[in-house]
């Protein structure tokens, strides 16, 4: 559909609303998807942008009454429990046995009346987490949640459910019918049902005369929810009848939603309306069916539940908390040289789906506290929740800096750039595989897997005023600790303001997670590991800085804005005359400790670092993950060889474990590129650690050989 001779909004909406009335009210319409958009008409004339200029509050049912918490060490509560099974769980199916026979006794709910969303089993504990879904006539209740904990002995911990509990109505078995024909339950469901037979449905707006009731109380289908939602927005909408022929798609977690025709399942696409037939659990304990609607738009994420009987919209969430930080950008490294900039919805949709910040009905949405950090300034006399943070109430998080002042008078400008570099990382590191499995640092995981209540807990301005930066990791489900002071000197510099030492740190925790899995301690606390995590550390805060201009002699210094100088034995750079470091260096005194034992295999990395971008190409933005280009390819197998490291590995391990996850990429086909960056650098086939009787234990034998298939007049 084009417009044709319109020259102002309200004529344009009038064609929509025609044009959208003008589709057959029936179930066979193969419309499965719309798109909303903001600019839709530029002329000579005129210029449009259909943004919506009201205030979008979101607002959902409070369950508050509605949920059911049983906490199992309550010895009353046990008592009463007719069975305590005491046996062993080997696995996750195990605790689903068990979990659903507790369920069948206690809450009384059927095996058809629920779906298990997620489970897994906790390693160090033997605790079995699973969370399901409510079902009823085969559509989710949207908020229907229930999650149950098993111990490693079969018995059931805690239970928390918000589950409808209805009465007895009809039931008409989904299960062997299409999941696309799924809809026309909803399309139909007023239609079908008189008054008298809305049980457990609030029907205080329906008419009592089944008749009138008929012609007032229209069922909703599809269409009519997007139009219902695009009025509330403000927004124009157009239907592509050739484009969304009903399109059944399945993400990563095996849940179906529609949307049009060829779509990626993951991708958040500018317009794309996913949508799902589902229930709504309200607040007066009655449920309604209603359409779940996802709009994507590029700089929002939107998910409306739009009731089918009546068109009410009972719910909205935001996905995406709007905001802009004016910071040193992920990539910079010295505030000193580099101007700041206003970044704006910075967020990854995918790693953050609910955006950086808490939901907007939480009190501290408007500040430096989200699901993956916890940023505030240092203070020994107040409570966590009381710690000073910058408050904007329109998440505009802009604030004036005089770096030859003060850092008190700049504080809400050094909070906003720690709390921007954090969330990136965290974005950036997902994007590379340290994901909610793996231990990342998120306070919800939206039942991704791995622990919860862990976001990154930072503290800006600790008081010692030593240039210290540390970063405290903990097994998954405990907060990390990131406590950055200053650094004494004229002026005094503020480290939260140093992108290098912050993401240093911040790698820390990923080592930390990753090697041995999230759930084990102390996997790199040996010397030669130890090192090995500094290295990975200034490895990655080094790699992220690098621009299409630099060159493999390009001298890089690390943290040089907070201390004023290079606080390692040389630059970062393959040029072995500005930075000589083998692998026979780790024989020196001065290599001995765990930042000289890191410098030289961050050296090595660095190497490789180089050769993979002569053999793939550069990307100029690690964040899009394009696997093909070499620096991507650098990052990635870093960060897979953790996982296939064992507890506390040496530097020939760490060597063989990136070689084993760079033939396992689909363009690793050639390791003798790795294997000449290695022995460039002393750590060839031939290298060796052996235990020795001296003050360090260990002797370091480098070796410049490769193995014989690879062609040596490829190396340099």
């Amino acid at each position: 559909y084009e417009f044709s001779g319109k020259s102002n909004i309200s004529s344009i909406l009038e064609s929509v609303i025609d044009f959208l009335g003008s589709f057959p009210e029936n179930d066979n319409i193969n419309i499965s998807s719309a798109v909303s958009y903001t600019a839709t008409l530029d002329n000579k004339n005129n210029s449009f942008d259909f943004t919506a200029n009201k205030v979008i509050n979101t607002f959902r049912p409070n369950l508050y009454k509605q949920k059911r918490f049983f906490d199992y060490n309550d010895k009353l509560i046990k008592r009463n429990i007719s069975y305590i099974n005491n046996t062993n769980v080997s696995d996750i199916k195990d605790a689903q046995k068990i979990s659903f026979k507790h369920i069948f006794t206690t809450l009384g709910f059927t095996e058809d009346e629920f779906v298990v969303k997620n489970s897994h089993q906790t390693s160090h504990n033997g605790i079995s987490h699973i969370y399901m879904k409510q079902v009823v006539n085969g559509l989710e209740v949207s908020n229907g949640n229930l999650n149950i904990n098993i111990d490693k002995f079969g018995n059931v911990m805690s239970l928390g459910s918000t589950f409808y509990k209805p009465p007895k109505i009809d039931t008409f078995n989904f299960h062997n019918i299409n999941q696309l024909d799924k809809k026309k339950f909803i399309n139909t469901w007023a239609v079908k049902n008189k008054p008298s037979s809305f049980v457990g449905l609030n029907t205080d707006n329906i008419s009592q005369n089944s008749s009138k009731a008929h012609s007032e109380f229209e069922h909703v289908t599809v269409k009519k929810a997007v139009k219902i939602i695009s009025k509330y927005l403000g927004q124009d909408v157009r239907f592509d009848i050739d484009g969304f022929a009903n399109h059944e798609s399945n993400d990563g977690y095996k849940d179906t939603f529609f949307n049009n025709k060829g779509a990626s399942n993951l991708s958040i696409e500018d317009g794309v309306i996913r949508y799902n037939p589902k229930y709504m659990h309200l607040e007066s304990g009655d449920i309604v069916p209603v359409w779940d609607l996802l709009l994507m738009q590029r700089l929002h994420v939107w998910n409306f539940f739009v009731s089918a009987l009546n068109g009410d919209i009972v719910s909205i969430t935001s996905w995406t908390s709007n905001a802009s930080y004016r910071v040193y950008a992920f990539g910079t490294s010295d505030p000193s040289v580099t101007v700041r900039t206003l970044e704006v919805n910075p967020q990854n949709h995918i790693a953050s789906p609910m955006g950086w910040h808490e939901p907007e009905d939480n009190p501290l949405a408007k500040t430096t506290y989200g699901n993956n950090a916890l940023v505030q300034k240092y203070s020994a006399d107040q409570e966590l929740d009381n710690m000073y943070r910058p408050f904007s109430d329109n998440n505009e998080f802009d604030y004036r800096i005089n770096l030859e002042g003060s850092p008190d008078t700049y504080i809400n400008a050094t909070l906003t750039n720690l709390f921007y570099i954090i969330n990136m990382m965290h974005d950036l590191m997902y994007q590379y595989g340290f994901d909610e499995k793996s231990g990342n640092f998120q306070n919800d995981n939206y039942n991704k897997g791995g622990l919860d209540k862990d976001p990154v807990l930072a503290f800006a301005d600790e008081p010692q005023n030593d240039g210290s930066a540390k970063f405290t990791t903990f097994s998954d489900g405990r907060m990390p600790i990131l406590e950055l002071s200053t650094f004494d000197g004229v002026p005094i510099r503020d480290i939260s303001l140093d992108n290098d030492i912050i993401i240093h740190e911040l790698t820390h925790g990923v080592s930390s997670r990753l090697v041995g899995g999230p759930s084990v301690d102390n996997c790199l606390d040996n010397p030669e590991s130890m090192g090995m995590g500094e290295g990975w550390s200034d490895f990655v805060a080094i790699i992220v800085r690098v621009t299409q201009e630099n060159t493999r002699n390009t001298e890089f210094i690390l943290g040089q804005f907070s201390s004023g100088r290079n606080p390692r034995p040389y630059p970062y750079t393959t040029n072995p005359g500005a930075n000589p470091a083998t692998f026979d260096f780790l024989n020196d005194d001065e290599f001995k400790n765990e930042h000289g034992k890191g410098f030289v295999w961050a050296t090595i990395l660095y190497e490789m670092f180089w050769d993979l971008i002569k053999e793939h190409g550069f990307s100029e933005k690690l964040a899009e993950h394009d696997t093909t280009k070499g620096n991507v390819i650098a990052l990635q197998i870093v960060i897979d060889a953790m996982k296939l490291h064992a507890c506390n590995p040496d530097y020939i391990q760490a060597r063989n474990d990136i070689i084993t996850a760079y033939k396992n990429l689909p363009k690793g086909k050639n390791d003798c590129v790795i294997w000449k960056s290695f022995a460039r650098r002393g750590l060839g086939t031939k290298a060796e650690i052996l235990d020795t009787p001296n003050a360090s234990g260990k002797t370091y034998i480098e070796s410049t050989d490769v193995p014989a298939r690879c062609d040596s007049s490829r190396f340099n």
